[in-house]
């Protein structure tokens, strides 16, 4: 199984302890139509990119399913969340998904940024409920996505354990991966 699959299984695998998720990564928008299928007509997503073109292709895959009023799209970095979300998110998300490195079919150039990151992951550790999941997949890959890794990987190990039950990082070669770069790797935490 794919990472982005074991990703959406892990944030699945257990009751959505909160109508509300946060995708901090929109890119083309599969995990937030994940989301917001997990949410259902009741629950809502807070999704997140700065790129126009991925903002506009996951309104209309949003809207192709009848589900534009499940999520919001917000065309700003996932740094900026606290300045657009409604208070009822505070300590209220139950999922939040990253999926890190640039948009496929676009601009590889065009990345997420280590420091952006670092300040999104740390914002959505604290607005997790009790019970909320995160999924964080990175791309060492390339020259960003390597750098930005190194620096998730180190605030993962930093967690604290009496906050956070933290999953050993999940890695595999892609099937699709025929080159010599590292490998993706997935990690995923729960708040207690």
């Amino acid at each position: 199984m794919k990472l982005t699959g074991l990703a959406k299984e892990f944030i699945a695998s257990a009751p959505l302890v909160s109508p509300f998720a946060i995708d901090a990564t929109v890119g083309n928008g599969h995990d937030t139509v994940f989301l917001a299928e997990l949410v259902g007509p009741d629950g809502h997503v807070h999704a997140f990119d700065n790129q126009a073109i991925a903002v506009n292709a996951s309104e209309q895959y949003l809207a192709e399913l009848g589900w534009a009023d499940r999520a919001t799209i917000h065309l700003l970095s996932h740094a900026d969340m606290l300045g657009v979300l409604p208070k009822d998110c505070a300590e209220n998300i139950g999922a939040c998904m990253f999926n890190l490195g640039y948009l496929p079919g676009s601009d590889h150039l065009h990345t997420t940024q280590t420091k952006s990151t670092l300040c999104a992951m740390e914002i959505c550790s604290d607005l997790l409920c009790t019970g909320g999941r995160m999924s964080i997949l990175c791309y060492p890959g390339h020259t960003a996505g390597g750098e930005e890794t190194v620096a998730v990987m180190k605030w993962y190990k930093t967690l604290d354990p009496k906050r956070f039950e933290i999953l050993e990082p999940v890695s595999h070669q892609s099937a699709l991966d025929n080159q010599n770069t590292a490998s993706p790797v997935l990690l995923c935490l729960t708040r207690w």
